[in-house]
């Protein structure tokens, strides 16, 4: 199966599990967020500055959906739908772990020059309660293999 039609596939899924409608170029954004989601879990539980990091996140993303025809508010209510996805992710991640890892894998072997991204986020996530714990570090090492990010 091809990238794009394994990405519909995981979308239609995802938005009938979750009963939302989500343009495509979000949920892509989610995909490619999931492995900060995994990090902040990491250790059982998001604390605040790791929440408080994936607010920043949901914002960045957000705006860069901006443009001369999207208003604030329309920003803002997007903002906050990454967050609520974010939340139900952070409560869900072994019922979608595994297809969005393998989904995210196969687009970073398309597309290699996105793992710097990937890779920064995922250790600001991991920085976000200032030192990286034990349990963090496996999940950034267990990422880094999945996604082959080195």
């Amino acid at each position: 199966m091809e990238l794009h039609e394994k990405f519909k596939k995981v979308y239609n899924n995802y938005c009938k599990e979750r009963m939302i409608e989500m343009g495509e170029a979000p949920f892509a954004s989610i995909i490619t967020t999931f492995p900060s989601l995994l990090i902040a879990m990491a250790d059982g539980k998001a604390d605040n500055n790791e929440k408080l990091s994936l607010v920043n996140i949901s914002k960045s993303l957000a705006e860069s959906f901006k443009d001369e025809q999207t208003n604030d508010e329309l920003i803002e209510l997007l903002s906050y739908q990454y967050y609520a996805e974010f939340d139900y992710l952070l409560k869900n991640t072994e019922k979608w772990e595994s297809a969005f890892i393998e989904l995210l894998s196969d687009y970073l072997k398309e597309n290699p020059e996105n793992k710097t991204i990937i890779n920064d986020m995922i250790i600001d996530v991991a920085n976000a309660s200032n030192d990286i714990c034990d349990a963090e570090q496996q999940v950034v090492s267990e990422l880094e293999n999945k996604l082959n990010l080195k």
